[in-house]
């Protein structure tokens, strides 16, 4: 999780969020050593915890600085492209590669519609910075990676599994952007519509 843009870019928090990407690449080569693969993926998740532990520490989090951006965009491109890694190798069935990515075939959509449509970010201040369900979802989709990566029996249970909290995860992320559009448009008051009605 990252700081605030105006304590700088090159943060321990933001160098920590943003190693996830090299990680994601590295997982590439080691695919076909499933101890190094699985090293990989503990050590790029473990950067998920420091990061938000290092920014609350020093300051730097916020819900409108860097990290509310660069650490969800890092999370998905790590788990992404693990993803995409183990298809050509292991062959997943489709309907676990997409259970297990079912909670970004819906966020990173109201992701991109977020950044890129301004009317949007006018009316929604949004911190798309995962929240509890979304730790869980994650949890969740390595089990499931790690269960592709030694083929393991469970692998169905793990993949519906983090389905199912990934979509939960979604929700929680559009539930939260309905009240933060709530609050930011509050509707008129009582004591507005009594004023109204008066004249």
């Amino acid at each position: 999780m990252a700081g605030s843009g105006s304590i700088g870019f090159w943060t321990l928090a933001n160098v920590l969020t943003l190693s996830r990407v090299p990680f994601g690449i590295a997982f590439w080569f080691v695919i076909h050593r499933p101890i190094w693969a699985l090293a990989v993926m503990i050590v790029g998740g473990a950067t998920d915890l420091v990061d938000g532990a290092v920014a609350r520490r020093s300051g730097q989090a916020g819900r409108n600085g860097l990290g509310a951006w660069l650490d969800p965009v890092c999370d998905k491109f790590f788990v992404l492209s693990m993803v995409a890694a183990l298809l050509p190798v292991w062959r997943p069935e489709p309907w676990i590669v997409v259970a297990i990515v079912a909670r970004e075939i819906v966020v990173v959509p109201l992701a991109l519609a977020y950044r890129l449509l301004p009317g949007v970010r006018q009316r929604i201040s949004y911190d798309f910075r995962a929240g509890r369900p979304g730790k869980l979802a994650t949890v969740a989709q390595f089990a499931a990676l790690t269960a592709i990566l030694f083929g393991s029996g469970v692998l169905p249970w793990l993949a519906a599994l983090a389905g199912i909290v990934g979509l939960a995860a979604a929700g929680d992320y559009i539930r939260r952007a309905l009240r933060a559009a709530a609050s930011r448009n509050p509707g008129p008051r009582p004591s507005d519509v009594r004023s109204y009605h008066q004249r």
